[in-house]
């Protein structure tokens, strides 16, 4: 049903036009009526008519600033006039600031007023129909750009972008990365929930545009671990800026967001600035060995590349320990063994080394299934 309001200060007139026309007929219902303007803009929420059928004088607001208010809060309103001979004048202006028709107050019935409503019905209906058409097409183009970015950042970090392509990306992603540093960060998930409803999808997608409008950033949702790889960008003068308070600020809003609405409670890891984007798939590379050393701090939230130390891990061995845990194990001496193993894994733990790690867990496998 297409809605009407009727606004008119005449009772007659308004008993006359919701009495006497056959509304339903032809697909429209009355949904409220009013004697002066102050009292349409009052009704007009509840209302919410498709069309509004008003007369040009009346007391208080006339016909001509209540034209100009509703059209303000509902551009796509669409207004009969009603009024006499003798303010045709009125009429004229009503037209000029919205107005969309008038009739005769002299002549309404069914057979003046109807065509007229059909027209604006019909109106109505293409106007909708444009809408839907657009919202769809501006759907398709959202989706459009999520693959576009998605399939920017994976051949972006797997080294298959030419510098050719590199300005086309730019270009059509809105991207001002022209001689600009890059810090990649992945902010991983340590718990994963069960299921995340439609609402929840779209605190994602809000926070991704968070992370891109405020920071020309570009987020990359890894769907299948449940993480995120932002690429930030910002000038080489505002490096010390960006590395110290910008970044790691954004990045606790993120993981902030995502722990208080989601469950999700996050790892972030924080590569190397770069000054070339060939230089991000190495930098990618690296944040795969950075996450190796989630194990050593399992309570932080934030692993820097400045966090880990430098040089080649020292090369492990149980050595003359060997047969000491051997026996001890051998013997059943639990306390021993845990104290063995213990102060093993301090040695471990002071050298931050996965790698080191690795070669204990084997050495000591070997050693106890021998």
């Amino acid at each position: 049903m297409t809605k009407v309001m009727i606004v008119d200060d005449e009772i007659l007139v308004r008993i006359g036009l919701r009495s006497t026309i056959h509304w339903e007929d032809f697909g429209f219902t009355v949904t409220a009526d009013a004697a002066n303007g102050i009292q349409a803009i009052e009704k007009f929420a509840g209302a919410d008519p498709d069309i509004l059928i008003t007369d040009i004088r009346m007391p208080g607001m006339d016909g001509i600033e209540l034209i100009k208010t509703l059209k303000k809060k509902k551009p796509q309103l669409k207004i009969i006039i009603l009024t006499n001979y003798d303010n045709f004048e009125y009429a004229q202006q009503a037209l000029a600031v919205g107005a969309d028709d008038y009739l005769l107050k002299t002549t309404l019935d069914n057979q003046t007023i109807f065509p007229v409503l059909q027209k604006l019905q019909t109106l109505i209906h293409r106007e909708t129909e444009y809408s839907l058409e657009y919202q769809e097409l501006q759907q398709k183009a959202l989706i459009g750009l999520v693959y576009l970015k998605k399939h920017f950042a994976e051949s972006l970090l797997q080294g298959q972008i030419s510098s050719d392509e590199w300005l086309q990306y730019l270009n059509q992603l809105n991207l001002k990365w022209e001689n600009n540093l890059f810090q990649l960060v992945l902010v991983k998930n340590k718990t994963i929930p069960e299921n995340l409803s439609p609402i929840n999808q779209q605190l994602l997608q809000f926070v991704e545009q968070i992370v891109e409008k405020i920071h020309n950033a570009l987020v990359w949702e890894l769907t299948d671990t449940l993480g995120w790889v932002i690429i930030y960008n910002f000038p080489p003068q505002e490096e010390s800026n960006y590395c110290k308070q910008v970044i790691p600020f954004n990045i606790r809003q993120v993981k902030s967001c995502l722990k208080q609405y989601l469950q999700i409670t996050t790892v972030a890891i924080v590569g190397k600035p770069v000054s070339d984007f060939k230089q991000l798939p190495g930098e990618w590379q690296s944040m795969g060995k950075l996450m190796e050393y989630c194990i050593f701090w399992p309570e932080r939230e934030l692993i820097s590349y400045e966090d880990i130390p430098a040089g080649n891990p020292p090369v492990f061995s149980l050595g003359f320990n060997e047969r000491n845990l051997y026996q001890l194990v051998k013997h059943g001496d639990i306390n021993k063994v845990r104290d063995h193993l213990a102060e093993l894994f301090f040695k471990v733990n002071q050298s931050l080394s996965p790698t080191m790690l690795r070669q204990v867990w084997h050495e000591l496998l070997v050693t106890l299934f021998r």
